[in-house]
Formats: C-alpha cells, sequence, structure tokens
C-alpha cells in the first residue's frame, strides 16, 4: 500500500541527506585541487571519501524506506468511525443541496437486469438472487445489498436515470450511525474518472491515495501515518465508484480488468455506469464483474411523475398544474407526460417551474413543444437563469455551494458551453481543471506578470546554487559574478518561456 504523506516526507529528507553528502565529496576535490596538495593528500582524501560515503548513504537509504509502525486493531477500529461520520455528514449535507429527500425522493423503481451483463447467479447470492425497490425507500435496497454474498453491485440506467443518486442513497443508509455496525465496512464514494491503472494498477492502491487525499483528518498523528492503508487492507472500505462511463472508451476496459483482478474473497464493491457503455466495456475486457449484480431502473410513470410533483408544489397550486397533474394520472399522452420519463426531467421541471413559481401552461403549448425533446431542451435553456435567480450569492461558510458573487447568466451559458464543446471535442465527460490552461487566453499583462514572477524564482534559485558552489572554492568575487551571471540567464529564460499560463494556451492584449 502507498504511504504517500509520510513516504513523501522520508524521501525528501534522504535525498537531501545525498546531496549533502554529494555537494560534501565535490567540495573535498575542489578543495584538493584547489589547494595544489601533493598527489599523496589528494588520493588520500578521495579514498576517505570514497570509502565513507557508502555506508552513510547506505543507512541513510535504510531508515528512509523502514517500514513505518503498523496501525493497531484499535487505530483502525478508531480511523473508520471517525471516516464513517465524516462521510455520513458530507453526504447528509449534499442531499440537502440537491433536494434527494425533499420532499422524498424521485420513486424511481429498481429490478435486477435481464440482459446478459451479469455473473452466475451462484456466485451473487447463497439463495435465490432477488433485488428489486424503489429509490424512495432506499433504505430496503441497502438490506437486500447487506444480503448480498460478497455485496457486489452494479447500477446501470441510461443519462438522468438517478444512478448516482442511488449510489448516494446507499452510501447513506450503509453508513448510518443508528444502523451501521462496527464491523460493516465504511462506504466511500469516488469518481472513477480519476482513476489511472497506469499509475495504480491496483484498485486498493487507487482507493488508499483517494482516502488519505480526500479525508485529510485521516493523517492525523493518533492513527498513524499510514491509517487510508490500513483501512483498505483491513477490508474497512466499501468503494462506490461513480461513473465508468466517463472515462475514455478504451480505459474502461482496464479498469473492469483492474477491479477483477483486485478483489479479495470478502471484498465488496458498487459500481455506476451508463448501460451501453458497461456492455461495451465487459465485452472488451472479456468478463462481467465477478460475483456482482446488476440492477437497472424501470422508465418513471406518469402518476409517479405527478405524485412526486404535487408533494412539491404547496396545497393550493392553481388550475394550471391542476390540469398537468390531472393529465398526468389519467394517462393524457403528450409531449410533456414523454418526458417525464427519467427523473432528470421531473427534477428540471421542479426547479424552472415549481421552485420559481412559474406558471406552467406553456409547457402544453403543442406547437412549441412538439416532441418531447423539446420540452427537455427548453428546461435546460431556463435552468442557468433560474438557479441565478433563486440561489443568490452568499459568504456565509455554512453554504459552500452557493456563489461568492452575481455572476451574468449570459455569461454562464457561454462558458459553460465551451466547456461542452471542449468535452466533445475531446470524446469525455471528465473535466480536470489542471487542462483548463491549454485552452484559456490569459490578457498579456497577467501573462508576462506570472512568467517574470516564476523567472525571479527560478533565477533566485539557481543564482544561490551557483554563487554558494563557486564561492567554496573561488573566494566571494567568483561566487558573486557567476551567481548572478546564472541566475540572470535561468531567470530570462523562465520569463520568456514561461510568458503565457500553460504551454498551449493563447496571450491577447
Amino acid at each position: 500500500m502507498a504511504r504517500q504523506g509520510f513516504r513523501s516526507r522520508r524521501v525528501v529528507l534522504v535525498c537531501a541527506g545525498l546531496l549533502i553528502l554529494a555537494a560534501s565529496v565535490v567540495w573535498v576535490v575542489l578543495t584538493l585541487v584547489h589547494d595544489g596538495s601533493s598527489p599523496a593528500a589528494d588520493v588520500a582524501g578521495l579514498v576517505a571519501a570514497a570509502v565513507g560515503l557508502p555506508p552513510i548513504a547506505a543507512r541513510l537509504w535504510r531508515w528512509g524506506h523502514r517500514d513505518a509502525a503498523v496501525p493497531s486493531t484499535v487505530q483502525v477500529r478508531t480511523a473508520a468511525d471517525r471516516l464513517a461520520t465524516m462521510v455520513f455528514d458530507q453526504w447528509t449535507k449534499e442531499a440537502i443541496i440537491r433536494s434527494f429527500g425533499d420532499p422524498n425522493p424521485i420513486p424511481v423503481r429498481w429490478r435486477l437486469t435481464d440482459r446478459k451483463v451479469m455473473d452466475h447467479p451462484r456466485l451473487i447470492a447463497s439463495g435465490t438472487l432477488a433485488i428489486t425497490g424503489q429509490a424512495d425507500r432506499a433504505a430496503g435496497l441497502a438490506d437486500l445489498f447487506r444480503g448480498l454474498r460478497r455485496r457486489r453491485l452494479v447500477i446501470l440506467g441510461g443519462a438522468g436515470t438517478g444512478k448516482t443518486t442511488l449510489a448516494v442513497q446507499l452510501v447513506l443508509d450503509l453508513a448510518d450511525p443508528r444502523t451501521r455496525r462496527p464491523s460493516d465496512p465504511v462506504p466511500v464514494l469516488l469518481p472513477v474518472a480519476g482513476w489511472d491503472t497506469r499509475v495504480h494498477r491496483r484498485l486498493p492502491d487507487w482507493v488508499a491515495a483517494r482516502l488519505a487525499e480526500g479525508y485529510p483528518p485521516l493523517r492525523a498523528g493518533e492513527l498513524g501515518p499510514d491509517a487510508a492503508a490500513a483501512l483498505v487492507s483491513r477490508r474497512q472500505i466499501l468503494p462506490v465508484l461513480d461513473g465508468l462511463d466517463e472515462l475514455p472508451e478504451p480505459i474502461r476496459p482496464a479498469v473492469i480488468k483492474a477491479i477483477n483482478a483486485s478483489l479479495a474473497e470478502g471484498d465488496g464493491l458498487v459500481l455506476t455506469c451508463r448501460t451501453t457503455e458497461y456492455g461495451e466495456a465487459i465485452a472488451t475486457a472479456g468478463h462481467v464483474l465477478r460475483s456482482a449484480a446488476v440492477i437497472e431502473p424501470d422508465p418513471l410513470t406518469p402518476a409517479d411523475a405527478a405524485d412526486y410533483l404535487e408533494h412539491c408544489l404547496p396545497p393550493h397550486h392553481g388550475p394550471a398544474w391542476h390540469r398537468i397533474l390531472t393529465g398526468l394520472r389519467t394517462g393524457e399522452p403528450g409531449p410533456l407526460a414523454d418526458s417525464l420519463d427519467i427523473p432528470l426531467n421531473v427534477w428540471l421541471l421542479r426547479e424552472v417551474y415549481v421552485e420559481n413559481h412559474r406558471d406552467p401552461t406553456g409547457l402544453l403549448d403543442l406547437d412549441r413543444f412538439p416532441r418531447p425533446q423539446a420540452i427537455q431542451h427548453h428546461l435546460l435553456d431556463q435552468l442557468i437563469p433560474t438557479i441565478h435567480a433563486t440561489r443568490p450569492p452568499t459568504d456565509d461558510r455554512a453554504e459552500p455551494f452557493r456563489p461568492l458573487h452575481a455572476w451574468d447568466p449570459d455569461d454562464a451559458r457561454r462558458w459553460l458551453g465551451y466547456l461542452a464543446f471542449l468535452l466533445t471535442q475531446h470524446r469525455t465527460r471528465n473535466l480536470a481543471w489542471w487542462d483548463l490552461a491549454r485552452h484559456t487566453s490569459v490578457p498579456r499583462a497577467i501573462a508576462n506578470t506570472i512568467g517574470l514572477t516564476a523567472g525571479f524564482a527560478e533565477g533566485l534559485l539557481v543564482g544561490v546554487a551557483v554563487g554558494l558552489t563557486v564561492g567554496f572554492t573561488g573566494g566571494l568575487a567568483a561566487g558573486l559574478t557567476a551567481g548572478l551571471t546564472f541566475g540572470l540567464t535561468a531567470g530570462l529564460t523562465e520569463a520568456y518561456s514561461g510568458d503565457c499560463w500553460g504551454s498551449s494556451s493563447r496571450c491577447v492584449a
């Protein structure tokens, strides 16, 4: 297992020690040459350095690689309990922000898939394999999950069908302190798009690295420096991997293979993915996800959508909503009813019309909205202005997902449209912030400032290093001259080459 934090500090110290030793040897050699010592003295000095350096370097290397103390059972249990509390608090706040339970979750029905994407039933459950349930009764699905032989589950579905929502609900139910047993692994939701199998070939290594990065309290001194790795190695973590389809197509089969190669007998897992992408990935990988139940949703019925929307509306909601709800319950055909077969569109209708107190009569205009796709496009177009109007800026730290500034909705639409264009061009759904520099136009004044700052910093470091090295042997004047010369050269080179933010970005006047 990786021990990123503590091991990194040890490696830095070891490298610093070896660098000091090497510099000392160079200084001895240069001093002998500069002083004009006899050949015998030169040889003696070099032999002494050659004999003394390897043992010291070996000792430093062994010290840097000695194993950290193995966390005790009490430390691991404490770390697991602390992580479970953090996970539950984190996703409870997120569920409130996303209105998952206000007033109730959208009642999506889930069932075992009838597609050929699931392993042998006898490897999944000891008895009859049957998993059915509704998202507004997720506790029942969590109980069925606990009853699986290996607690492995794949959640499939199309875009906007509630896969991530169900994963979050499972995390909340499995981490709930009222129902979680001390021996139960802690569910941790991780976007699988961040996994590079070339860097972390095994799932446990990647999970340990993500835990150490995403949950800093696990690095607390009383838990030991390797608490995250210990939790993974002792089967105390249930990875909930969200969004396999967000990885580039060639990488998905490699992830499936890495997962199958990493899971031991008692390891559990939850994975979400779009249905088509999952089928293609396992076909290329040559095997399904081993011993995992696979579920997918049924389309929402118009009556389900009507019940949910009515609970979101005030008790006296006016004739327009009454007409729409009645039409949905009686099966009146139309583009609006047909568009509400996935949770995403139901949520959009709630955000744009219910929460914003807008009159929905226009949604029944067949000339304006002849097809369900026209309804969805309209709701998506109105989402940014609606959120801008209903979620004003705040500097309250208790609301981290509220904006700090009032942005213009047209600007936000243009920026988001550009990001969507970039994702389409690169054929990916994963947006990494560090890639933005390659597609960002930077004002030349800002770019020059960044370049000069970087150049000054690099020139200062190079100048000091060269000046000290030459000064030891050539004296103060030689050291200052060399330091200024090399420092100025390095600084100007860095400033010139770094005058734009990112190697592929564009500077504008």
